[in-house]
């Protein structure tokens, strides 16, 4: 998917881009420069509409999207807990598809907890640590059993590592009938609850996307490295790091032999919110490299190339696959380094 670079204007102005030739994507920014809304036609996401919230201090707060017939990541599994159980409700029952399945009528597709529990909760846990942009919630609809928004708005949502030590990321609201809210989360959690301290908790989707998946990633003006073994996969706005392909020369980056401070840098155009970073190594298979070229890189971050902030170390990447790093942070440039010869990527770039 291609992305517009931030309109800044007193106005809001849509920048429509199409992607390939059956998609076309209309962002929308305010006066800042945030993207505020992203419309999308053709496709299978036809008539699918993205609407962002931001507190005061720039941060995306929520993200509310409409018209998606589907929008959890299905290949996310999951187990399910609550507190209780609303007689016939089914929606939890093995990998909780029934809260997956941007259906908010009918038992099997729906959770409510009982009339005689007074702190309802409800706990989704995805097995592993697992890198999540947003937690997708949609309330019961009003047309089954009387339920509705008001028994979903106001829960608190938390996230955790462990089941024991739990954050609180955000409380419930705004949600309608018949529409997904998304939350942002950006974090690796494993346990997602929702909770109250009232009596009726219900939802008729409870969920994750990927943050990878939900977002388009952002489309770099440029990138740059200290020096290049002779790969091509930085030219032009380096799609090369965006492909999910770690071999061939002109899908990577590896620096030379000679550069014994190797970096590559990603310039975004301008400063703006990013979740997380996405690498991933050169595959073995190609000329030796794997991995080993990789992990030991900082990753850093800045709003001007001068001034830096570490993000992390990058560690543990694995052949053929995708490492996501959290940021949550406003950011322009992205840069990995390393302190002796040789680094290499398959995959660098942003997500927001």
């Amino acid at each position: 998917m291609l992305l517009g670079s931030p309109i800044k204007t007193q106005n809001l102005i849509g920048l429509a881009v199409s992607a390939g030739a059956t998609e076309t994507i209309v962002y929308t920014y305010d006066a800042k420069g945030r993207l505020v809304k992203v419309e999308r036609s053709g496709s299978v996401n036809d008539g699918v509409k993205t609407d962002y919230s931001h507190d005061r201090a720039d941060n995306r707060q929520n993200v509310k999207v409409t018209g998606a017939s589907r929008f959890c990541n299905p290949a996310t599994s999951a187990t399910y807990s609550s507190s209780s159980t609303y007689p016939s409700c089914t929606g939890l029952s093995g990998d909780g598809a029934g809260v997956r399945d941007a259906v908010y009528s009918g038992a099997g597709s729906v959770h409510g907890t009982a009339a005689g529990d007074t702190s309802p909760w409800l706990i989704m846990d995805l097995g592993t640590a697992t890198a999540v942009g947003s937690v997708i919630v949609a309330p019961i609809s009003s047309s089954f059993g009387g339920w509705g928004p008001t028994y979903l708005n106001g829960a608190l949502l938390k996230q955790s590592a462990d089941a024991v030590n739990w954050t609180d990321v955000t409380t419930v609201s705004g949600t309608a009938d018949n529409s997904k809210t998304a939350i942002s989360v950006n974090a690796t959690v494993r346990y997602l609850r929702l909770l109250k301290n009232e009596v009726w908790l219900g939802v008729g989707d409870f969920c994750v996307a990927n943050s990878v998946q939900l977002y388009d990633p952002i489309v770099p003006a440029t990138y740059s490295a200290s020096s290049d073994y002779g790969y091509t996969g930085l030219s032009g706005n380096g799609s090369g790091m965006r492909d999910g392909t770690y071999t061939g020369p002109t899908s990577v980056h590896g620096t030379a032999a000679s550069d014994t401070t190797p970096w590559i840098m990603m310039d975004l155009g301008s400063a703006q919110t990013v979740g997380f970073v996405v690498v991933a190594p050169i595959s073995s298979s190609f000329g030796g490299w794997g991995p080993t070229y990789l992990n030991g890189a900082l990753l850093q971050r800045s709003t001007d190339a001068v001034n830096w902030s570490d993000v992390t170390t990058v560690s543990d990447s694995a052949d053929n696959t995708r490492t996501v790093v959290d940021v949550n942070a406003t950011a322009r440039y992205l840069r990995s380094s390393k302190t002796h010869a040789w680094l290499a990527a398959g995959d660098f770039y942003a997500v927001r």
